[in-house]
This record gives C-alpha cells, sequence and structure tokens, in this order.
C-alpha cells in the first residue's frame, strides 16, 4: 500500500496552529488538547493536555477512537460521527464539532473538537488526521447563564403589567419607540412594530384634551434632562378611555439625540378611586358647611378637616378658613378639661353635655349642648 506525500510533522503541526488561532472562540485562557488518529488502524494519540482536560493519567486511557467515543455524551455521538464522515467525504474542508465528553470525576466537560486529514492513501481513505479539543466549559456556562437569563427578562417583559420602553427624539425632531415590551397594547392598543420607526401613531391615542399637555412635558424634560412624569388619557381602541401614568429619564446621546428609558402603567383604577373619594369629600364637606348646627370635623391630631357655616357664626370667628389648622390654636381659650375629653373621644368614646358655660377670651360666657364622638376609618381605627 502507499500513501501520498504529506508535510513533516512540524509542518502538520504549525498548520493546526495556525487553523487554532483562526478559531474564533478559542481564548488565551482556554485549555487545548491535540489529537492524532489513524482512521484506518484506529489507533489514536493523545497530548497531555487532551488527556489532563478529562482528569485522567496516561496509564489510565486507551489509545482508539472507540475509548474516546466512549466519553462522549450518548446524545451527541451520532452527529458527531457524521460530520467526521463529511469531513472524510470532502464535503467539509475541516471537521469542527461541539459535545460533551465525561470526565474522569463524572462531570460533563464542554468541548470544540476541530481537525483536518492530512493523509489519504491511494484510495483516498483518510489514514492521518489531526486536531485539537478546547474546553469551552466557560464559555457554555456563560452562555448557559445568559440564555437563562435572557429568559428570565422576557418572562418579566410578557408579564409586567404595564410598558417598559425607549423613546428617541431625533435630532431633526422625528420621534420613535425603538424599544418597547409587549404591555404597549394594553396601554395604547398598537404593537411594538407599530411606533418602532415612527411614534407619531402612539401620538393619536392620546387623548386630544391631554396631548399637548404630554408634549410639553416632553419638551421640558429633554430640555432640562430632569425626569419625565405624566398622568394623561390614551384612547384604547378595544378597551375606550384609560388612565395612564409614565415614568422616563432622558439621556443626551452622542448624536444630539435624546432618549428615554421608562415605565407606563395603567392607573385607571385608581383613578376612579379618587375621584370617588373626591366626590365623597366634597359631599361631606357641602353637608357639614350646610349643617343647620355648628358641626366640625377633625383629625387625630385635632386640626380642621371641616366645619359648618353655623360653627363660624355660633362662634364669633374672624377667619373663615381653618382647614388645616389645629383647633387648639383657633380656641386658645380651651381648658386642659376640654383636652382631656377630646384624648377620650380619641380613645373612641362619646361624650355630650346638654348646658356648659364656655368661657371666651374677650370674657364673654357662651352656654352650649355639644356633644363630641369619634369617627372611624376602614381599618376600624380612630381618624
Amino acid at each position: 500500500m502507499t500513501q501520498k506525500p504529506v508535510p513533516e510533522h512540524n509542518e502538520v503541526l504549525h498548520e493546526l496552529l495556525a487553523l487554532q488561532e483562526r478559531l474564533a472562540l478559542a481564548v488565551e485562557s482556554a485549555t487545548i488538547g491535540t489529537w492524532d488518529w489513524n482512521p484506518q488502524s484506529d489507533v489514536a494519540v493523545f497530548d497531555s493536555g487532551w488527556i489532563t482536560m478529562l482528569g485522567y493519567k496516561p496509564d489510565e486511557i486507551e489509545h482508539t477512537s472507540k475509548w474516546w467515543m466512549s466519553l462522549m455524551h450518548p446524545e451527541e455521538v451520532v452527529s458527531t460521527m457524521r460530520k467526521v464522515r463529511d469531513h472524510f467525504d470532502g464535503k467539509t474542508p475541516e471537521y469542527r464539532a461541539e459535545y460533551r465528553m465525561q470526565h474522569r470525576d463524572g462531570s460533563w466537560v464542554e468541548v470544540l473538537a476541530v481537525g483536518r486529514v492530512f493523509e489519504r492513501d491511494e484510495q483516498n481513505l483518510p489514514v492521518r488526521m489531526v486536531g485539537v479539543h478546547i474546553d469551552i466549559s466557560a464559555r457554555r456556562n456563560a452562555e448557559n447563564a445568559l440564555r437563562a437569563r435572557d429568559q428570565q427578562t422576557s418572562q418579566l417583559f410578557q408579564n409586567v403589567p404595564g410598558m417598559i420602553y425607549q423613546y428617541r427624539e431625533r435630532v431633526d425632531g422625528s420621534c420613535h419607540v425603538p424599544f418597547t415590551t409587549p404591555g404597549i397594547s394594553e396601554i395604547f392598543g398598537c404593537s411594538p412594530d407599530d411606533v418602532r420607526e415612527d411614534s407619531a401613531h402612539l401620538f393619536d391615542r392620546i387623548h386630544t384634551e391631554d396631548v399637548e399637555r404630554v408634549k410639553g412635558s416632553v419638551a421640558l424634560s429633554k430640555e432640562g434632562l430632569t425626569p419625565w412624569r405624566c398622568e394623561f388619557r390614551s384612547q384604547h381602541p378595544q378597551h375606550g378611555e384609560i388612565w395612564v401614568e409614565g415614568y422616563a429619564t432622558p439621556f443626551r446621546e452622542e448624536d444630539g439625540s435624546t432618549l428615554w428609558h421608562g415605565y407606563i402603567c395603567d392607573i385607571t383604577e385608581r383613578k376612579r378611586i379618587e375621584i370617588e373619594a373626591a366626590n365623597a369629600r366634597l359631599q361631606l364637606e357641602t353637608f357639614v358647611e350646610h349643617a343647620p348646627a355648628a358641626v366640625a370635623m377633625f383629625d387625630n391630631e385635632m386640626r380642621y378637616l371641616a366645619y359648618s357655616k353655623r360653627w363660624i357664626t355660633d362662634y364669633k370667628l374672624k377667619s373663615e378658613v381653618f382647614v388645616g389648622r389645629s383647633h387648639y390654636d383657633v380656641f386658645p381659650e380651651i381648658t386642659d378639661e376640654w383636652k382631656e375629653i377630646h384624648e377620650r373621644c380619641l380613645e373612641g368614646k362619646v361624650e355630650r353635655c346638654p348646658a356648659d358655660p364656655f368661657v371666651r377670651l374677650s370674657g364673654e360666657t357662651q352656654w352650649l349642648e355639644w356633644e363630641v364622638r369619634p369617627w372611624f376609618r376602614e381599618d376600624g381605627s380612630v381618624g
């Protein structure tokens, strides 16, 4: 049997080293081992780097491809050997594969294998193939960690209420949303693609009474590079009018554009509660104000919340604005006895008196029939 001329061994190693330098995944700290295999005799030579990469000693290995393949992960043997045969058949300029090999301690080592046939016999069968193994476990672990992080981020983006987004105003004044989570459909009823190049579609959904105010707040944020915050209404194509609140932080880019990173959420329910609370407060204030008696309502620090007109006239008070002021500032003549009554009321007790003299700072005595009772919050505490 005759063999085709081949380069000397040193030339083979030189070419392999050149091949190794071209591997984008090889780094200076990588663990590299070489192998030299005769596919016809199935004799393989592994260098010390190859052996120690898998935790073995030289006298513990077998110099055959069968032993080599016995260390490969069972799920990857078939696909890897197919790549070897493709290279034997001239379908690929080099053999390249990534697979797992079992370490002596039972763990798995991620390996990048690259090789090339350097000798063939007169029947063109390969009789010498030389290559390298590169331990890419660190890279693969990093890839897996990044993939897991990306999956977590994707799940977060898919499930977070509202929309996380980037909004850019270019130097020519045009605007677009280069990134947004799918939650944009909840806020504006459009898709990320609808606003990726032009945000006009987004502004078309803002309530006509709010759009100029929103644009003005964005302009102020851009001018001073100050955080943007705004409440406004969105005309959602499916849900109708909804209230939303946006927060964003601007940054100036090198080309002069301004990029905001922000978040917009639906606050319709919060707005409904606020409006109901405001209406309830207005009703209470109106009721108290027009009550046909001297009535006042205080917080638990005895500051005025509401009072009737009769309270002003009956006590001959000069000012008509007391909300937020202390009852004891308005009536400095109140005695400690009265303060004790207020303290008992704040503990939940109701007290009353059919006739009681109240001596004013002027020296005048007013006879009062009074009642003091607590009001309660939803949690049962005294308001």
